[in-house]
């Protein structure tokens, strides 16, 4: 019973991180893109 309910919330997580994870990046390079355009300023 208790690895089956592990296994519920582990699933979850795993769609849920693969969400987060594209979202992630995306803030990531506008920040980046920033960063480079600062220096050139």
């Amino acid at each position: 019973v208790v690895e089956a309910g592990a296994g519920e919330p582990a699933e979850a997580g795993e769609p849920a991180a693969a969400d987060e994870a594209p979202e992630q990046d995306g803030a990531a390079g506008g920040e980046a893109e920033e960063a480079p355009a600062g220096d050139k300023a």
